[in-house]
C-alpha cells in the first residue's frame, strides 16, 4: 500500500520514476510528469504556490475563566503554536525533495539554494521553459543536426517531397 502523504516517496522516487530534468530540451515533458507525480503525492499545491504557508503562531482565546470567588474574569488571548504550520513545513520539504531527486546534477545547481518547493519550481520554470520563437530557436540550436543530415539528403533527392515546420 502506498503512503498518501508522500513520506515514502524519497528513495530516488521508486514509486514514480521519470527521466531527470536535464535542461530546456526535456523541460516540457519533465514538467508535465512532475505535475503528475506531485499531484499523486498530494504535494502539487506546494510546487505551484497555491498551498499557502500558514502562520507559525495562532491566537487562542481563553474564555469562561473565573477567579477563586467565582467571579467572571476577562477573556484572555494567548499565542500558541499552529499545528498546521509544522504539517505545511513537512509537506513542503517532501515536495522540494521530490523535485530535487528528479533533476540532473547540472540542473540541481540552479535550485540548491531554494528553501521551498514553490521557489524551486518557479526557478526551474524561469530557467528552462521554452517561451516563444526565440526560446524554440535556442532549443533547436542545442540539437546535433549531424544526426538529421541523412534524412535531409533523402528528402532533397525527391523534389516532390514537401514538408513544413509548424
Amino acid at each position: 500500500m502506498t503512503d498518501p502523504s508522500g513520506a515514502n516517496a524519497g528513495g530516488a522516487g521508486s514509486l514514480h520514476w521519470i527521466p531527470p530534468l536535464q535542461g530546456a530540451n526535456n523541460y516540457n515533458v519533465w514538467h508535465i510528469q512532475m505535475e503528475d507525480v506531485l499531484t499523486d503525492l498530494d504535494l502539487y499545491g506546494h510546487a505551484d504556490g497555491s498551498k499557502l504557508k500558514p502562520n507559525s503562531k495562532v491566537e487562542v482565546a481563553i474564555t469562561g475563566r473565573k477567579d477563586d470567588e467565582g467571579n467572571r474574569l476577562p477573556d484572555l488571548e494567548v499565542d500558541s503554536d499552529n499545528p498546521l504550520y509544522a504539517s505545511w513545513i513537512k509537506a513542503d520539504r517532501k515536495a522540494l525533495s521530490n523535485i530535487r531527486l528528479r533533476v540532473d546534477g547540472s540542473v540541481l545547481t540552479h535550485i540548491q539554494g531554494c528553501t521551498t518547493a514553490a521557489n524551486a519550481w518557479s526557478t526551474l520554470e524561469a530557467t528552462f521553459q521554452v517561451k516563444g520563437t526565440v526560446g524554440l530557436i535556442d532549443v533547436v540550436d542545442t540539437i546535433d543536426t549531424r544526426e538529421f543530415i541523412p534524412i535531409f539528403s533523402i528528402l532533397n533527392e525527391d523534389k516532390r517531397t514537401t514538408f513544413s515546420i509548424t
